[in-house]
């Protein structure tokens, strides 16, 4: 492209820029009261696995207020969980790490950074995972940031149908189960179908 905005690409310094036409804003209170405000920068880069990911573990917000993420109870009990999931090490925790909250921008790299440690275990758990198909990726990080892990022993029905691409059997074995503070059980199957989508499996 040979402009930029419809500035001329050859201005050199801030003296250069050519005066406002006729007509045009000539300061910032000029600008008019309708303009849109642009969206967080992280917030478009949200993949659409991430996007799900970050449905499924806290489409409330649950904790966040005033720009601010704050600690909550976590369904399952035990330590608090703070943004899109991030469960609270007893290291964070004695630390204070975050005690006095965080933005949503520095939770979202937190969740990031939680994507990768949970793909790094998976890497760990299956051996040939380098090898799938992106969506059966996100499948499993997805199980290893709900559960902890994906050993092959606690998941071969889901691994084998992983291997022969047969994304109906996936969406079927790819449930995770959960339990909450109260010792009650249940299966994800929404938090299930939704990454599932996200993922591109077929149905």
């Amino acid at each position: 492209m040979s402009e930029l905005g419809g500035i001329d690409r050859n201005l050199k310094r801030v003296g250069d820029v050519p005066p406002v036409p006729n007509g045009g804003l000539k300061k910032i209170a000029d600008v008019p009261p309708q303009t849109p405000k642009l969206k967080k920068v992280a917030e478009v880069a949200f993949n659409s696995f991430e996007e799900s990911l970050a449905e499924v573990e806290n489409a409330a917000k649950t904790g966040f207020k005033d720009d601010l993420w704050s600690s909550h109870d976590s369904p399952e009990g035990g330590l608090d969980t703070i943004g899109y999931g991030h469960k609270i090490t007893q290291a964070e925790e004695d630390a204070g790490t975050y005690k006095n909250g965080i933005s949503d921008a520095d939770a979202i790299k937190l969740f990031r950074k939680d994507i990768k440690a949970h793909a790094d275990i998976v890497k760990e758990d299956v051996k040939d995972f380098d090898d799938f198909d992106q969506k059966y990726k996100d499948v499993l990080i997805n199980i290893a940031y709900n559960t902890g892990s994906v050993k092959e022993s606690k998941w071969p029905s889901l691994l084998k149908a992983i291997r022969a691409g047969d994304d109906k059997k996936v969406r079927e074995e790819m449930v995770t189960s959960f339990t909450d503070a109260a010792g009650k059980k249940g299966k994800l199957k929404t938090r299930a179908k939704k990454i599932a989508d996200a993922a591109g499996l077929a149905s």
